[in-house]
């Protein structure tokens, strides 16, 4: 099955430029032929396409574009010929039952792909279904970044995209002189996706999305995980996720770091993020990886199934041990990154509370907010004359 999936991969990337890996052909039984022959032009593949390679987590030529000039097109198409000749010096008649199917679909694959150069698709390099204009957009979303190193590659292939367009204008060129062109109708929408990339702000492009986010390599106190979903206690004092004055050392910069797939449903700069936690406070928090993970916890929290409970010492003794707040939430005009309680603007928040536990200048509380405002519990019990202390 490891070499059916293999020669099917060398097919679909191609073959290949010159590497030096030498293989001593006149020792080796004819089975041992062609494995020899499928793992070479698998490296050659890899090498020869390195945007595919990093689709495929090797990430060691993450700082090159595939090489699309008509010269290297051209040379390639030889070594496939050269290739075609070399399967056939294998004795197919010496190889066990499994590796004459390998064999016979692999030399298949080469054989249609030889009967398709005569058809010159590679001039026509674009349509309003593919090409540079909609493919390379997407780069970053299968590239990693979790290192310097990253960035440096990211931003190197960035650096060679022009060359890049200019090979792709350079093979339509000569479709063109060749009469070798695609119908209109295919090309029909490609103008308007081309001007779609430079009407937005460059930071709204999906190639500025890898300097949005940086992550970080920020221990986690990770308590379940599964397909769908992450419990992490977050610790007080971190941040969850970027915002006014906090760019960088969030959990967000940190989930991003140990987590390959996190939910897209709250925006590029909260992946995952179904609730928040406040700076200063310590809990468990759900975080999504899938989108309709997502969506249902959302959903959860609308309807009040999952309850969120709370426990604060104060400042003083409450008057009344047990009760429910309900004021208007508004964002400080003094300061934007606080909130505050107004007579009549704002957003509703309802808390409800108990007191477990008193001292003589202290009360351990227990909050159940109803609503999920901003600093809401913070701001409650202030208003109450007894802010949390070290608030």
């Amino acid at each position: 099955m490891r070499n059916l999936i293999l020669f099917t991969a060398v097919i679909l990337i191609g073959c290949s430029s010159q590497v030096d890996i030498d293989i001593d052909m006149g020792s080796i039984s004819e089975t041992e032929k062609f494995h020899a022959l499928l793992d070479k032009e698998w490296k050659k593949g890899i090498i020869n396409n390195p945007e595919w390679a990093t689709r495929l987590g090797d990430n060691r030529f993450n700082d090159k574009l595939n090489d699309e000039s008509y010269e290297t097109i051209i040379k390639r198409q030889g070594e496939t010929r050269d290739l075609l000749m070399e399967v056939e010096g294998i004795d197919r008649s010496k190889l066990p039952d499994d590796d004459i199917l390998n064999y016979d679909l692999y030399l298949n694959g080469i054989n249609k792909r030889i009967e398709g150069f005569e058809f010159l698709s590679y001039l026509m390099p674009i349509d309003q279904m593919g090409g540079i204009q909609i493919g390379f957009a997407g780069i970053s979303d299968y590239m990693p970044f979790k290192t310097v190193q990253d960035y440096e590659n990211y931003i190197s292939r960035m650096e060679a995209f022009p060359l890049k367009i200019a090979q792709t204008i350079d093979l339509m060129k000569q479709g063109v002189e060749s009469g070798w062109v695609p119908p209109k109708i295919v090309l029909r929408a490609v103008p308007d996706q081309i001007q779609s990339q430079f009407e937005k702000p460059i930071v709204e492009s999906p190639l500025y999305k890898p300097f949005k986010e940086f992550p970080e390599s920020i221990p986690l106190d990770i308590v379940y995980e599964d397909e769908t979903i992450i419990g992490i206690n977050k610790p007080a004092g971190l941040v969850v996720h970027p915002g006014i004055g906090n760019r960088t050392g969030t959990l967000v910069n940190g989930l991003i770091y140990h987590f390959q797939t996190l939910s897209t449903l709250n925006g590029e700069l909260r992946p995952g993020i179904v609730h928040r936690l406040d700076k200063d406070t310590s809990g468990v928090m759900i975080i999504a990886k899938t989108d309709t993970a997502h969506a249902d916890l959302s959903k959860q929290f609308e309807t009040k199934t999952v309850q969120k409970k709370y426990v604060g010492i104060t400042w003083g003794l409450w008057q009344e041990k047990r009760g429910r707040i309900e004021t208007k939430l508004l964002r400080k005009k003094s300061d934007p990154t606080l909130f505050e309680v107004h007579p009549d603007r704002g957003k509703t928040s309802v808390t409800h509370y108990k007191v477990l536990e008193e001292g003589r200048y202290y009360s351990l509380v227990h909050f159940i907010p109803k609503t999920g405002r901003t600093h809401q519990i913070r701001v409650h019990s202030a208003h109450q004359n007894h802010p949390i202390m070290g608030d």
